[in-house]
């Protein structure tokens, strides 16, 4: 909601990362760890993930749209275990701003 502090859900490996896990805890960034996740789905806060994770970063396509969804859907039990609103979003054609190399 508007006003409403909210926080980003990203990979635990970027808080391995000097520098760039304190930039992250600046902007709100914060690890997504089931255990993270829930603490702050109880204290009532926004937050912001990306169902397919790591796993759709990587294997995204600059010629193709798509979106993976794990087989464990846990965020949206979590969410309705906790009365929270779901806002599903996509964002068309962002990942044509950049080629993957393959192999990476």
């Amino acid at each position: 909601p508007h006003g409403q502090e909210w926080f980003a859900m990203v990979a635990p490996v970027l808080f391995k990362l000097p520098l760039i896990s304190e930039a992250l805890m600046l902007c709100n960034g914060r690890c997504v760890d089931a255990r993270v996740v829930e603490n702050y789905a109880k204290r009532g806060k926004s937050i912001a993930l990306q169902p397919g994770g790591v796993r759709e970063q990587m294997s995204s396509r600059h010629d193709q749209e798509q979106a993976i969804f794990p087989k464990n859907l846990g965020f949206i039990r979590l969410a309705l275990r906790h009365g929270m609103d779901l806002l599903p979003v996509y964002i068309f054609n962002e990942n044509q701003m950049f080629k993957r190399v393959d192999g990476f």
